[in-house]
């Protein structure tokens, strides 16, 4: 949520893809975050 207000929202398409891209990414070096995400057993179905 921090970083929502820290840039600026993108302008055009290519730079909402940068964003998405660079998001993503960053995502990728945070497994135990993305693993987090499927701990509710609501969505637990999702991670089996």
């Amino acid at each position: 949520k921090h970083h929502v207000t820290a840039t600026t929202s993108p302008r055009t398409k290519s730079e909402l893809a940068a964003a998405t891209r660079t998001h993503l990414r960053r995502r990728q070096n945070q497994p135990d975050h993305v693993r987090a995400l499927f701990g509710k057993e609501e969505v637990r179905y999702a991670a089996d």
